[in-house]
C-alpha cells in the first residue's frame, strides 16, 4: 500500500532504510515499542523489501525482527552459525572444489558452484515449518550449482548422488512441479565428507535469475520478443535505480506510474492483493482461484454488501461471496458492462464458456456418430475409436467428437472408416488358429432351425439374437460352451469384441447355397 499512497518514491526506500536504523538500535525504546516496530518489519517492511528485490534490506530487517520476536531462539541459531564459521566455510570450499572439477570432467561447461550464505530467519522459518531442532536441519551446510541448460540440472543432480549417499525425504523437484509462484530448482540433501549433511540447490541460470526478480525475470523472458517491459519490472528496475542515483526525473514518472495503475485490496485473512487500478470484486476473486471468480454471487467491502462492479480502493477488505456451483456470466465478459477490468479474469471466463461448449459438442458429436453408425454403434467403444482418432490426426476420442460435434469433419467420413476397419477385423478373422484348422470343415448342410449352413459335423449351431443374421450376410462363428457354435455378423460388434479377446473360438463359416432359407426377426 506504501507503494500506492507515496507522493515522492524516494519515501519508500528511505522509510525501509529508517527501519533497519531503528531495528538496530531498538535497545533505546521500551518493550512495548520494540515488539511494535519488530511485528511491523516482520509483516510489513520485510515482506515490502522481498517484493520490491532489494534482498539486502529484506534479509537484514527479517533478521532484526527475529531478535527481537524471539530472542532465545535467535541467539541459539546465530551462536551456533558463529562458533563453526571459519570451519564451515573451509568445508564449504573444499566441497565446492571437489564438486566443481567433478562436473567439469562430466563435460558440463561453465558451472557456477558456491556456498550460500544461510540467513537466521530462513533457519528460524524451516525449524518452525519442519518442528525440527537446529541439529536437524539439513541446510545449515548450503550449496549452489548453476548450470547452462535443463539437462544439465539433472546430470548435476545425478553426479552429487553418485558422489555421496542423499537423504530421499529431503530431495524435492521444483523443476517438474514449480512452487505456486513459479520458483523451479532442484533440492537435495547429502551426506557428504566427515558425515556431514549439505543441501544442494541446481538450477539453469534463467531459473536463479527467476529466484532473484520473480515475476519480473519471467515477464522478461515471456515478452522480450515483442520488445514490451512489464510495469512490475519497471518499478523494481526504477527503485533499485534510485538507491544509485538522484534522478528527479525518474523518481516523478516512477510515482505517477505506481499511483495511477495499482490498488491494493485485502483478504479477509490479511492477505494483500496487487490488481490493475478500477478492478471490481470479481478481478480480485478471479485473482485468487478461477473457481471462486467462477463461483461469485456478491461481495462485501469492509463489511459492507457492493455490487460485483465496485471499483476496489486501496486497503479496502474484501470477502468474496458464493454459491455452490460455478455460474459466470457472459455478460462478465463485455468490456463496456464494468464487471472484470483485468483481461487476464476475462479470459478464464471465456475458457469457462469455451470448455462448457466443448463438452456439449462432444457429447453431440457422439450421438451423431452413433446415428451413423446404427446396428454397429457399440464399435465406437472398440479400439477402432482409437485407429480413427489417430487417422484423423486427432489426439483423443473426445477431441474427435468436439470435431464431429462443432461440424468440423463429417460424420459420415468418420463412420465408414470405422465401419472399412471393422469389416478388416473380420477379413483377418479368417486366418484360422491352427488347432481348429484340424477341425474338417466340410461341404454337407446341416439344419438350424430354418437355417441351412455349412458347418461342422456334429456341432450343434445356433443363431446369435443380437445381431440376427441372414442370407447372403457374411457371417462368422464363435464356439461357445454349451451352445455349440453360435453365428452372427461378420461386422457384429459382440463377434469383433469375442475375436479380440478369444481368436482361437473363431470359426469361419458360410451360408449354404443349395435349399437357402432362414429365419429372420422382423
Amino acid at each position: 500500500m506504501l507503494l500506492a499512497m507515496a507522493n515522492d518514491v524516494r519515501v519508500i526506500v528511505v522509510k525501509l532504510a529508517l527501519q533497519v536504523v531503528s531495528m538496530r538500535h531498538l535497545n533505546r525504546y521500551d518493550a512495548a515499542k520494540r515488539r511494535q516496530l519488530a511485528l511491523q518489519t516482520r509483516d510489513i517492511q520485510a515482506p515490502l523489501a522481498n517484493r520490491l528485490g532489494i534482498a539486502k534490506l529484506k534479509w537484514e530487517l527479517e533478521d532484526l525482527a527475529l531478535r527481537e520476536l524471539e530472542p532465545t531462539t535467535y541467539r541459539l541459531i546465530a551462536t551456533s552459525l558463529a562458533t563453526q564459521r571459519r570451519e564451515r566455510e573451509a568445508y564449504i570450499n573444499d566441497v565446492v572444489e571437489t564438486l566443481k572439477t567433478t562436473i567439469e570432467a562430466e563435460g558440463i561447461d561453465n558451472p557456477q558452484v558456491y556456498g550460500r550464505a544461510k540467513h537466521i530467519n530462513s533457519i528460524f522459518n524451516k525449524m518452525k515449518k519442519k518442528n525440527k531442532r537446529l541439529e536437524e536441519i539439513y541446510d545449515l551446510l548450503a550449496i549452489r550449482v548453476q548450470v547452462d541448460s535443463l539437462k544439465d540440472c539433472y546430470t548435476v543432480l545425478g553426479i552429487a548422488h553418485a558422489m555421496w549417499k542423499h537423504i530421499p525425504s529431503e530431495f524435492d523437484d521444483y523443476i517438474a512441479n514449480p512452487k505456486p509462484n513459479g520458483y523451479q530448482s532442484l533440492h537435495t540433501a547429502v551426506v557428504g565428507p566427515q558425515g556431514k549433511t549439505i543441501e544442494i540447490q541446481i538450477r539453469t541460470n534463467e531459473m536463479h535469475e527467476y529466484a532473484e526478480l520473480g515475476v519480473a525475470a519471467h515477464w522478461r523472458y515471456k515478452e522480450e520478443s515483442t520488445g514490451k517491459v512489464s510495469a512490475f519490472e519497471k518499478q523494481i528496475n526504477w527503485l533499485r535505480a534510485l538507491l544509485n542515483e538522484d534522478d528527479e526525473a525518474l523518481a516523478d514518472e516512477f510515482a505517477a506510474e505506481i499511483t495511477e495503475d495499482r490498488v491494493y485490496a485485502i483478504t479477509p485473512q490479511g492477505q494483500v492483493i496487487d490488481l490493475p487500478n478500477g478492478s471490481t470484486p470479481l478481478d480480485f476473486a478471479y485473482y485468487i482461484h478461477t473457481d471462486l471468480g467462477h463461483r461469485t454471487k456478491g461481495a462485501r467491502a469492509n463489511g459492507h454488501l457492493v455490487p460485483i462492479t465496485y471499483h476496489l480502493q486501496t486497503g479496502d477488505t474484501i470477502e468474496v461471496l458464493t454459491g455452490k456451483k460455478p455460474n459466470p456470466s457472459r455478460d462478465w465478459l463485455n468490456p463496456h458492462a464494468g464487471y472484470l477490468k483485468s483481461s487476464k479474469a476475462r479470459s478464464k471466463v471465456r475458457h469457462f464458456f469455451k470448455q462448457l461448449e466443448r463438452e456439449h459438442a462432444i457429447e453431440a458429436g457422439r450421438v451423431l456418430l452413433e446415428k451413423q453408425l446404427g446396428n454397429e454403434s457399440t464399435l465406437i467403444k472398440d479400439k477402432t475409436l482409437t485407429a480413427a482418432t489417430e487417422k484423423f490426426n486427432f489426439k483423443t476420442p473426445n477431441d474427435l467428437f468436439a470435431a464431429i460435434g462443432f461440424g468440423d469433419i463429417g460424420v459420415v467420413m468418420v463412420g465408414n472408416f470405422i465401419h472399412d476397419i471393422a469389416e478388416k477385423k473380420v477379413t483377418d478373422l479368417h486366418n484360422i488358429p491352427a488347432r481348429l484348422a484340424r477341425i474338417p470343415i466340410k461341404k454337407l448342410p446341416r439344419k438350424s432351425g430354418s437355417v441351412t449352413i455349412e458347418g461342422i459335423d456334429d456341432l450343434l449351431i445356433s443363431i446369435a439374437s443380437c445381431c440376427n443374421p441372414v442370407a447372403p450376410e457374411d457371417i462368422t462363428g464363435f464356439i461357445t460352451k454349451t451352445k455349440g457354435v453360435r453365428i452372427h455378423r461378420s461386422n457384429c460388434p459382440n463377434i469383433l469384441a469375442l475375436a479380440e479377446k478369444e481368436p482361437d473360438k473363431i470359426l469361419p463359416v458360410n451360408w449354404a447355397t443349395d435349399n437357402a432359407g432362414f429365419s429372420a426377426a422382423i
